[in-house]
């Protein structure tokens, strides 16, 4: 409190007071007026906060803005997306639903990465299926880069994954090496 109201504090430990400049940004989803009505939140602690509030209107009531949401956040991972598959899209149908949790499924994809889009009418692959699937992808990228692991030729960077992933997962997956 003392440094929202003087700008001065005292370390612990030490008998120097220090001056401080600091502007304070709190946010909560509760009004705070009634919480100091009902003694559950401090008032001297309110007004210190409440200088300039600004009031955000609550997601659930700018529905228009959670497509945009969704798929700038989308944007965002697949600009940084390691693993080089494409990502999902939100399903129009999945927003309209109740709940904070939209459907969002695999709008497309550039090769048959064990990612099954709803379009394709492909099922989704069995853990077995899974498996088999990423055993037979890392054989391929071992021929290709003729067994080398890491390095720029290696399949780990063929594969967009760290060499000691790739190790563990050669290993889990009980391929031979050549």
């Amino acid at each position: 409190m003392r440094v929202l109201q003087e700008g001065q504090l005292e370390r612990v430990g030490e008998s120097r007071t220090c001056t401080v400049d600091v502007r304070v940004i709190a946010a909560t989803n509760r009004d705070l007026k009634i919480e100091v009505e009902e003694n559950r939140f401090r008032e001297d602690l309110y007004f210190r906060l409440n200088v300039f509030p600004i009031e955000a209107v609550p997601l659930r009531q700018r529905g228009d803005d959670i497509p945009l949401l969704a798929q700038h956040f989308i944007t965002l991972i697949s600009q940084n997306n390691k693993m080089k598959f494409d990502l999902p899209g939100v399903e129009q149908t999945g927003l309209e639903l109740p709940g904070n949790a939209p459907t969002i499924t695999q709008v497309q994809h550039s090769d048959n990465n064990g990612l099954a889009g709803e379009s394709s009418g492909q099922q989704p692959y069995s853990e077995d299926e899974r498996l088999a699937s990423d055993r037979e992808n890392i054989r391929h990228a071992l021929a290709v880069c003729k067994g080398k692991i890491s390095g720029d030729n290696g399949s780990a960077r063929l594969l967009g994954i760290k060499p000691t992933t790739l190790a563990s997962r050669i290993k889990k997956l009980g391929i031979e090496s050549t």
